[in-house]
């Protein structure tokens, strides 16, 4: 759900609760208002190609999207480029992805010229079965968990067990909380495929 509803500020879940999707900065997970620090100048990790905002999952969308990642800057204003590694996509979008990055030459073009996508070897295409149909995503796989965070809010206590002389089973219950919430969103990127804001 935080992927799908990653333009929103909040959403409600699959279990009807309302979560919120703001990111430290105030913004939703993909917006084009980020910003590293107080002063620092904006960024957007929504994927443009061109004119083109939220382009649909093409070899060139991915080239412009991969360009994006390779310009970002630090709250100094030096360039900071993320290693995308990892394109994200629905069930639909998986053959189009691997023929993307894993053509020996460039697809859809009579040219034989290699496909530096592959050849590069620096994408994986993974796919994830909640995610809607035409939604892509890119990101660098060592640093997105500084994206998505998740702790304990309640250090985990496991009880004395309880023994059961029938079947002479040990049952132990353990109590813990855990919260969820978005952090630092330069590590992904992400596009709606509607060719659209």
């Amino acid at each position: 759900d935080v992927l799908n509803n990653g333009w929103a500020t909040s959403y409600t879940d699959v279990y009807g609760q309302t979560v919120d999707g703001t990111t430290p900065d105030n913004v939703a997970l993909f917006s084009a208002a980020h910003k590293v620090s107080a002063n620092s100048k904006p960024f957007s990790n929504i994927i443009v190609e061109g004119a083109v905002v939220n382009p649909a999952l093409t070899r060139s969308a991915l080239v412009a999207a991969k360009v994006m990642a390779s310009r970002a800057t630090d709250s100094n204003g030096v360039l900071s480029p993320i290693q995308i590694d990892t394109l994200l996509v629905s069930p639909e979008d998986e053959d189009q992805a691997r023929i993307i990055v894993e053509s020996k030459q460039r697809s859809g073009t009579g040219n034989n010229d290699i496909n530096p996508q592959e050849t590069v070897g620096g994408i994986k295409v993974m796919v994830w079965n909640r995610l809607k149909a035409g939604q892509w995503f890119i990101y660098d796989s060592s640093m997105v968990g500084e994206t998505f965070a998740a702790g304990f809010a309640q250090k985990p206590q496991l009880s004395k067990p309880t023994e059961y002389p029938q079947n002479l089973n040990w049952i132990y219950t353990m109590d813990y909380y855990y919260y969820i919430q978005l952090g630092y969103a330069g590590y992904i990127y992400g596009s709606k495929g509607t060719n659209v804001a």
